[in-house]
């Protein structure tokens, strides 16, 4: 990338806009570099990508317990 990140004076050192920009997006990307590399390990162990479900209602639970049981008896490494 060919951007200026900082402006030197005499008084210091600032970022430019694009560097404040950078700055806030910085735990967006180390967060996803993390998850990206606990993916790749998991890969690398033969394990599939987790997922997540969610539900919010008793008669959502309802329906879900059958299918969510089979998915954990398939699955027992998993996290829970």
């Amino acid at each position: 990338m060919r951007i200026r990140l900082f402006v030197r004076s005499k008084r210091g050192v600032e970022l430019t806009e694009v560097g404040n920009f950078l700055l806030e997006k910085r735990a967006i990307c180390l967060s996803r570099a993390d998850a990206i590399a606990r993916s790749a390990e998991r890969h690398e162990e033969g394990s599939t990508e987790a997922f997540t479900v969610g539900f919010v209602s008793t008669a959502l639970y309802q329906y879900c317990q059958t299918p969510l049981a089979r998915l954990k008896r398939a699955a027992p490494e998993s996290p829970r």
